[in-house]
């Protein structure tokens, strides 16, 4: 590794460590390999964070304690502090990179290089790594510099690669933001620099209960994606928000139920909805399958067995010449 690699990647960790090792393999796996990986512990216990990155076996890693264990914003600032890569990169500790995710990403900003950031799509995968659907097929590349500046956040913050400069000129990531800090930053950098987007697949997310998403309290979510957004509008009428001013609204109190069984919803949802693509395409059998994989996914929902009765009976348009992945 060179003393200023490439690509700096950050990973946050909570309490929740059961894919670590995948999620440190498909990083240092990749094909552009002139870069750092910098773990970082937000649970209190470095030394399992040490020995499931293998930081002895490789001088690629890294992993720091945030001693402060104040959430996922300020991991990110003690990782960020610490890193020296021309390019930053965030993937969470329970999900993966493709194998060509860095090398396609530095290819873009060589082709772009009026762009400050690069995104890409976005695969969900089932909690055993099988895939669900390529939420971004059809997109079309482009900048989404103007989605931003209007509060439209196109794709997880996992799929971006940013020059250093623009990561830092954008200032840390805002603790305040128990959750959606990720949603805060995406609309603040594109208040400043231009983003890419390429729809090809950047980034795995994996849907499981035990995830940061899918333990927070449904209605904590939903007040700070609003206030990330409510902030915004103030900074582009104003020139600052009410966070920066020492005057943001005061969160709902922490904790509270999280919504039951969201990973196996969102799960049914997203392979019902690629096997309709693959039904309108023509590929009635591949789609009946994703059908039956949705209805597995959460057996309890009527609605979801009744979907796959109308895949099997509905008469599908003809085969496509060539099959498209879901």
């Amino acid at each position: 590794m060179s003393a200023t690699p490439e690509f700096s990647i950050l990973m946050p960790v909570s309490a929740q460590r059961a894919y670590l090792a995948d999620a440190v393999a498909s990083v240092l796996g990749q094909s552009l390999d002139d870069l750092e990986l910098i773990v970082i512990d937000d649970a209190g216990d470095a030394d399992e964070c040490r020995r499931l990155s293998g930081e002895s076996e490789d001088p690629r890693v890294r992993v720091l304690s945030n001693h402060w264990s104040r959430g996922g914003a300020d991991a990110l600032n003690c990782g960020l502090d610490a890193s020296h890569g021309r390019v930053i990169c965030i993937c969470d500790a329970d999900d993966l990179f493709p194998p060509d995710h860095l090398q396609r990403c530095a290819d873009l900003l060589a082709r772009q290089s009026e762009f400050d950031a690069v995104a890409g799509g976005l695969e969900t995968l089932t909690s055993r790594g099988a895939s669900i659907a390529w939420l971004h097929r059809d997109a079309v590349a482009g900048e989404i510099t103007a989605e931003l500046r209007r509060g439209v956040t196109r794709t997880s913050l996992c799929t971006f690669a940013v020059r250093r400069e623009a990561m830092l000129a954008t200032t840390p990531f805002r603790p305040y933001f128990l959750t959606s800090y990720d949603i805060d930053f995406q609309l603040r950098l594109g208040e400043r620099f231009r983003v890419w987007f390429d729809p090809a697949i950047a980034y795995r997310w994996r849907l499981h209960d035990q995830s940061v998403t899918h333990t927070q309290a449904g209605h904590e979510r939903e007040f700070f994606e609003d206030a990330a957004r409510a902030f915004q509008k103030q900074r582009l009428e104003r020139g600052d928000d009410d966070l920066q001013r020492g005057q943001p609204p005061r969160p709902p109190v922490h904790g509270g139920p999280a919504t039951s069984l969201i990973a196996a919803q969102q799960t049914q949802q997203m392979l019902l909805g690629a096997a309709w693509r693959q039904h309108q395409d023509g590929y009635k059998a591949q789609a009946i399958g994703l059908g039956w994989r949705a209805c597995l996914a959460h057996p309890w929902r009527l609605s979801a067995w009744k979907s796959l009765a109308a895949l099997a009976v509905k008469k599908s348009p003809a085969t496509a010449p060539q099959r498209r992945s879901s």
